[in-house]
């Protein structure tokens, strides 16, 4: 996302904010056999999530327009509506379940552009999937719902008004 970032914005500088706590899923503490364990552990227990994150960053050579800011999704929404800071583009990668879904789609949406693409993953889960068409659906003419045919799991909405 950050290379395509650049590549489109150039010559302005793009920044990408990546908001993650880096903890992983449930799933990456409960199930020993998952390869996360031995590819991003210290051997101890503690997942290197966030360590491998900024080494990507690094090694893609997008360090200086990718700021991670390491919060809860909803924290880090407050925080953003706080400063006033506004995105052209805003990923969700967040809570899969429906309610909390919904609450990322809701703080986040302000802080998207007119104009701009929210847009997450995870559009085959059930709950995702129902969260976004009925907030397509409530801001009819405001949000535009874009189906990516290459990648059913991307969803894409564009913000209209």
């Amino acid at each position: 996302m950050a290379r395509i970032c650049r590549r489109l914005a150039e010559p302005r500088k793009c920044t990408v904010l990546s908001v993650d706590t880096w903890l992983g899923a449930p799933i990456v503490y409960t199930d020993t056999n998952a390869i996360i364990h031995t590819e991003l552990s210290d051997g101890n227990g503690n997942l290197k999530l966030f360590e491998k994150f900024l080494k990507n960053m690094i090694l893609s050579n997008v360090s200086d327009i990718v700021t991670p800011l390491r919060l809860p999704s909803l924290g880090a929404a407050h925080v953003l509506n706080c400063f006033k800071i506004k995105a052209d583009m805003i990923y969700i990668d967040g809570d899969h379940e429906y309610e909390g879904v919904k609450a990322d789609l809701a703080a986040y949406y302000p802080i998207v552009k007119k104009g701009g693409l929210f847009f997450g993953d995870d559009a085959e889960n059930v709950d995702v999937r129902r969260a976004v068409r009925e907030m397509v659906a409530a801001l009819s003419g405001q949000l535009q719902w874009a189906e990516n045919r290459k990648d059913r799991a991307t969803w894409l909405t564009w913000k209209l008004l």
